[in-house]
């Protein structure tokens, strides 16, 4: 294994309904609303969530943006640096997000320094995947399910880029963030759904054997040993 597979919670309650499949995801529209006041980098936050669109040069004429659902919005000249939400098609993408570390990341094989840099962010406790491409297959199988019985319009599950928020121009989605949260290094699940409700539930069929779990400050003591596994002290099966 050159890659690892990560989620993080705040709370221990989280874990055992994750760990038998029942996953919880959350509108981009919601993160965005939730994070707009905060900031930009504010601890995790990210006002560019979902379907947006991002300027970063002085406009020198009007200029009309006119999104998929057919809303255009007209900005006047002199502005700059314009971070505009997509409106309600941000509602129907729904977003379960997950963290990994390479192998090349940790050079000493010691998982603590690139994780102190997350820690104040993710949570108390962590689930680690044992076989991550056996956990995408259950998403994947789930997802062909729930489109057939339309529920789900389509989904993806990759690895997040992050741009250069000063110079990034056009419209980013919800596997485009800025590089203030390159951090991160985020994997996410988004799903175009049906329907705009907040939360949206999808059940993939228990993962435990899969997983384990424990706390952040025992992850931060992980390394790893020979042929790419890592060991974590006093993790739960």
């Amino acid at each position: 294994m050159d890659n690892y597979l990560f989620k993080f919670f705040e709370k221990e309650e989280y874990i055992d309904e994750f760990r038998q499949g029942r996953i919880r995801l959350m509108s981009a529209y919601h993160y965005a609303t939730l994070e707009q006041a905060a900031g930009l980098y504010n601890n995790r936050y990210d006002v560019t969530e979902g379907k947006t669109f991002i300027y970063n040069n002085t406009l020198a004429e009007r200029k009309t943006i006119k999104f998929g659902n057919g809303i255009e919005i007209e900005l006047g000249n002199g502005i700059r640096n314009i971070v505009v939400n997509s409106g309600n098609p941000n509602q129907q993408i729904k977003l379960s997000c997950y963290y990994t570390i390479d192998k090349s990341d940790v050079p000493d094989g010691k998982f603590k320094t690139i994780l102190s840099a997350m820690e104040d962010s993710l949570g108390e406790y962590y689930i680690f995947f044992t076989d991550p491409a056996k956990f995408a297959n259950k998403i994947e199988d789930c997802m062909n399910k729930l489109k057939k019985e339309n529920k789900v319009i389509d989904f993806s599950l990759n690895r997040v880029t992050y741009y250069d928020a000063d110079n990034f121009n056009g419209f980013s989605n919800p596997f485009k963030k800025p590089d203030g949260l390159s951090w991160q290094r985020e994997y996410r699940l988004a799903v175009n759904t049906v329907d705009m409700q907040d939360p949206f539930y999808i059940d993939i069929g228990n993962i435990s054997e899969i997983t384990i779990w424990g706390k952040f400050e025992d992850l931060k003591q992980g390394y790893i040993v020979d042929n790419s596994n890592i060991f974590i002290p006093n993790y739960e099966l």
